[in-house]
Formats: structure tokens, C-alpha cells, sequence
């Protein structure tokens, strides 16, 4: 029952932050904003999307979800009202469970698929190959994550485990973030 109020919570919150934006396709946004090159074909940089994620930890109060996520809206050029959306993920879904990193980067696969005819297919691939790079050097829980910590079986901390997370993530996005389809959110005036 308890779940159910917090799910409704959720929900609730992540339709009141969406509810105050508008959806376009990649397509109709200008080039300089949703691709690699710019106007005049010139290369343009995207963030490095690990950096960011492991910046954002603790910045502003982030959460480990809110700052993968804020990071990935950067390196997608979305709107950074979405973040709200990956609040209640921080410290394993405030439960020890999935790493609040790993959640993120699930909802950063997401939002890069959104709007493609594809989109399902292609994030769930996307999701498989996320979650095998993933167990290859930590667990996906949080508490089992920490544990590790505690007992010298893993180095580094959770701001080394979003740097990985988004190096991971910008290298499998990489090749479709530039889809036509690809849904933009922008704020409504």
C-alpha cells in the first residue's frame, strides 16, 4: 500500500514537470542544436557525459539519479526542469536498491530513444548491452555497491561510478542520438 502512495507521488510530480513542457521531433529543432554539426558543418562538442555526471553528484543536492540524469539532458540538450523526474532514484530508490546511477542511465537510453518508430526495440538493446557493461565492474544495487566499498572489494566512489555510468552511456547513445525522430522537449511560453 505504501509503494502504491509513493508510486502515485511519483507519477504525480513527473506529470506536473512534463506537464509544463511541449514535445518537437529532432527534425523540426535547428540542426545546431540536436547534431554534431552546426550550421555551417562544422563540428560541434557535446559534454563528456561522465564528467558531468560525476560533477553533479552532491551539486545543488543532486542525488546520484538527479545527476546522471541533469548530466544526460545537458549532453541531449533537453530542458533541465526534466531532472525532477529522476529525484526519488537517489541511494538505490532510498532503499539500497538500484544504484541510482544505473537508474539514470536507464532513463538516459530512454529519453534518447524517445519518439523513434523504433524507440522500444532500440533502448531495450540498448538497455541489455547498459546492464552487461554494468555487472562487468560493480553490482547494481546500491547497498551491495557499498558493502563492496567497505570491504576494499571495490574502488574508487560513487562519483567514480557516474563517470563510468556516462562514458558507458555517451558510447552507446553515440550512433543514434542524431535520429530524426528523436523526440526535443522544449518549455512552453
Amino acid at each position: 500500500m505504501n509503494a502504491s502512495c509513493n508510486r502515485r507521488a511519483f507519477l504525480g510530480a513527473a506529470g506536473a514537470a512534463l506537464g509544463s513542457l511541449t514535445v518537437s521531433h529532432a527534425s523540426e529543432s535547428t540542426a545546431s542544436r540536436n547534431s554534431t554539426t552546426g550550421p555551417s558543418s562544422q563540428p560541434t562538442t557535446r559534454p563528456d557525459l561522465g564528467n558531468l555526471a560525476a560533477k553533479n553528484l552532491g551539486a545543488g543536492g543532486q542525488n546520484c539519479a538527479e545527476a546522471m540524469l541533469a548530466a544526460a539532458l545537458e549532453y541531449l540538450d533537453q530542458p533541465r526542469e526534466l531532472v525532477s523526474v529522476a529525484s526519488l532514484f537517489g541511494g538505490g530508490m532510498g532503499m539500497g536498491d538500484h544504484c541510482g546511477y544505473f537508474c539514470g542511465g536507464l532513463m538516459t537510453l530512454g529519453l534518447a530513444c524517445a519518439g523513434r518508430p523504433d524507440g522500444k526495440v532500440v533502448a531495450s538493446s540498448l538497455r541489455k548491452t547498459f546492464i552487461e557493461e554494468w555487472k562487468k565492474t560493480r553490482p547494481l544495487r546500491c547497498r551491495e555497491i557499498k558493502e563492496a566499498h567497505v570491504a576494499g572489494k571495490l574502488a574508487g566512489n560513487c562519483a567514480d561510478i557516474g563517470k563510468d555510468a556516462g562514458a558507458t552511456l555517451a558510447k552507446l547513445i553515440a550512433p543514434i542520438i542524431d535520429h530524426p525522430k528523436r523526440v526535443r522537449f522544449a518549455r512552453r511560453s
